[in-house]
């Protein structure tokens, strides 16, 4: 019984002299507590505030009691901004990873309420996961984009794939330089041309070293059976048609553009027709000058 009634006596003192160290100013509840003193609420403290629980600072509106900004600690989240779900605000919520029922990686999420029940992730930065920015045009290494995404520098990745609009059935790249430069799903290439209709399609001019086309060649003109057109047969089919045969007439080329390597074929199998002409000459030549001396003899 004296163990108890020095206990109560013991902290009837403690509180005396705890109360007496807080004052009231009005409205307000200050200590004058030395620069080495703690508070603690639900803890005993181990710094200058110590609170074990949840934690709102915040601002009311004097004339509905509405919360209008705060600071919230609860559940390992922190909340910055405008209580959730009070309609057109917005607030930051902070999960750092790491805490007891949570996930291992942090997440940072910038919302925007645009109406109640209507909660809008603007801004979202996963440590593992997926992000995404949602929220006007975003610089990087620039602090004026004038588009959705400005990069003033290098991109490295393994992967780039930009949709030109919210329809992703469209094409997957468009990038623009002094012209167009058009990616599609077709996997046909663009310059100049935002309708692709080869894997390389370009509506200009191209200057290059040295092009590589891949040809089947024109070998069959000196295979047994060809057959070589009589140059009689020529000369009435260029006078019909002012082309070659077997060549496309100026017209087509200009409306359908030509093959290099179906073009580079039909000019060599006419250079070995002509090679065939000038030796079937040279074969006749021969025979005439055989002729010619018999009958001199």
């Amino acid at each position: 019984m004296k163990k108890f009634i020095f206990f109560i006596i013991a902290a009837a003192m403690s509180f005396s002299a705890y109360a007496q160290s807080w004052t009231a100013s009005g409205s307000s509840l200050y200590s004058p507590i030395s620069s080495s003193s703690y508070v603690g609420i639900g803890i005993v403290p181990a710094y200058k505030l110590d609170v074990n629980g949840k934690l709102m600072l915040r601002t009311v509106d004097s004339q509905n009691s509405v919360s209008r900004s705060y600071i919230h600690w609860e559940s390992g989240a922190l909340q910055l901004g405008t209580p959730y779900n009070v309609y057109g605000t917005n607030y930051v919520d902070l999960k750092p990873g790491g805490f007891p029922g949570t996930s291992q990686h942090s997440v940072l999420r910038m919302y925007y309420i645009g109406s109640i029940g209507n909660v809008e992730d603007n801004i979202v930065l996963n440590s593992s996961g997926s992000s995404w920015f949602m929220g006007g045009r975003l610089g990087v290494g620039t602090k004026t984009p004038t588009t959705l995404l400005d990069i003033r520098g290098g991109i490295r990745g393994s992967e780039l794939k930009i949709c030109h609009n919210t329809n992703t059935s469209g094409p997957d790249i468009q990038l623009h330089f002094q012209g167009n430069c058009w990616f599609n799903n077709d996997g046909n290439v663009g310059i100049g041309t935002t309708t692709p209709n080869y894997k390389l399609d370009v509506n200009g001019a191209i200057r290059a070293n040295e092009i590589i086309v891949n040809t089947t060649g024109a070998d069959f003109v000196f295979e047994g059976g060809y057959h070589l057109m009589p140059l009689g047969e020529v000369k009435e089919y260029i006078e019909a048609n002012h082309h070659l045969p077997s060549i496309q007439s100026a017209a087509e080329m200009q409306q359908n553009g030509v093959s290099i390597s179906e073009l580079q074929t039909q000019l060599l199998q006419k250079v070995e027709e002509l090679t065939l002409y000038i030796l079937q000459q040279q074969a006749t030549i021969e025979t005439l000058q055989n002729e010619i001396r018999e009958l001199k003899k």
